[in-house]
């Protein structure tokens, strides 16, 4: 019964230490280091990974959750006609970085994908 309470405690922790050693040893095979490591960091699943294959899985669902959620958001907000909008008063779309944000996290997930079929 201990072991089940600390299992559930221990699911929503930062990653630990070696966790994070592996996630940074892992992310520095990525094209982007940086970001990689803070996405997955800031993941508490990351932590209980142990194969390039768990991070990847990792980073494939943040950048299907951004992506989700991105899209919520530009179907609320009326796509083109929002983006249109702003050009019309000369200002950056808030689409802009919703969009970046979606391409960053999709390009880390690629690089892990990548990672497991070059092996």
């Amino acid at each position: 019964m201990v072991l089940v309470v600390l299992a559930a405690l221990s699911y929503g922790l930062p990653a630990t230490r070696s966790g994070i050693d592996f996630i940074a040893r892992t992310c520095k095979k990525t094209t982007n280091p940086a970001l990689c490591v803070a996405m997955l960091s800031a993941d508490p699943k990351s932590g209980h990974a142990s194969t390039e294959h768990d991070l990847a899985s990792v980073a494939l669902q943040i950048a299907t959750n951004t992506a989700k959620k991105n899209a919520a958001i530009i179907c609320d907000l009326g796509g083109s006609t929002c983006e249109n909008a702003f050009k019309g008063i000369h200002k950056k779309s808030p689409m802009a970085d919703m969009d970046r944000e979606t391409m960053e996290r999709c390009g880390v997930a690629g690089d892990l994908i990548g990672l497991l079929v070059a092996k």
